[in-house]
């Protein structure tokens, strides 16, 4: 049981959604952050938006950041690394509604690798 424990199976699953995602055709599109659309009602894409990526390039480097961050950070304190990614989840796309109102539409997971570092330092 003490190995299984061990499985950063946090980082992964959240890393396989990003991967998820992208690979169904539009969902991109409709789970990036839309300052539109959140203003229109659709507020999971307050959380969504960190699982969608531009490109095949931009997923793959953003996962390969979050997923090696994650695994480093769950093996120290699972209960912070989940601490770190919500608020990080929360938190950014607040940030930015509050203070780009120009912003119209965000994807990625970058704000949360620096969320993962930040907290577990």
């Amino acid at each position: 049981m003490r190995t299984l424990s061990r499985i950063p199976y946090a980082s992964l699953f959240l890393a396989g959604a990003g991967l998820v995602i992208h690979a169904i055709p539009g969902a991109p599109e409709r789970f990036q952050y839309d300052r539109a659309a959140i203003g229109g009602g659709e507020l999971w894409r307050i959380l969504s938006g960190h699982w969608t990526h531009v490109s095949a390039d931009h997923l793959f480097w953003n996962v390969l950041a979050f997923v090696v961050l994650g695994v480093l950070c769950e093996r120290l304190s699972r209960r912070s690394f989940f601490v770190a990614v919500t608020t990080s989840a929360v938190l950014i796309p607040l940030v930015l509604w509050i203070t780009s109102p120009h912003l119209a539409a965000y994807r990625g997971l970058s704000g949360g690798k620096f969320g993962q570092m930040i907290f577990d330092l």
